[in-house]
């Protein structure tokens, strides 16, 4: 799979799969932080980064229905994160809470989108179910 960068070129898959690795580990951390220190909203589900980012690469979603119906919250969730944590870096360290679990907005997408995971996992599963 030949995935293309902002500025059209290609990029290797050796390096999207390290990008991919290294945002796993990231957000990993992110959520299990949401979830020790939360003060009025915990993260209580479970969460797997790495099964969630495989769910976007099933074959095809997008034109299956059902799957489109099921993963289309997933994705934009994610995309919501994502967004966050680029916002954070182009406001600077100056814009940014220091305790983590203070980025309100960040956060709370990140509750939905652990959420928006937990149902997708349920009516989804492995390839099994799929079929």
């Amino acid at each position: 799979m030949v995935v293309k960068g902002n500025n059209g070129i290609a990029v290797p898959d050796f390096r999207r799969d390290a990008l991919e690795e290294q945002f796993c580990a990231k957000l990993t951390k992110v959520c299990e932080i949401f979830k020790e220190y939360g003060q009025e909203a915990k993260l209580e589900d479970h969460f797997d980064i790495k099964q969630m980012l495989k769910m976007r690469k099933i074959k095809d979603w997008e034109k299956i229905k059902p799957f489109w119906y099921f993963v289309t919250p997933l994705n934009n969730s994610i995309t919501k994160v994502r967004n966050d944590l680029l916002k954070m870096h182009t406001d600077g360290v100056l814009m940014i809470k220091y305790i983590i679990e203070e980025n309100t907005d960040l956060k709370k997408d990140t509750i939905d989108m652990v959420k928006n995971d937990v149902v997708t996992q349920w009516l989804m599963g492995d390839e099994q179910k799929q079929d």
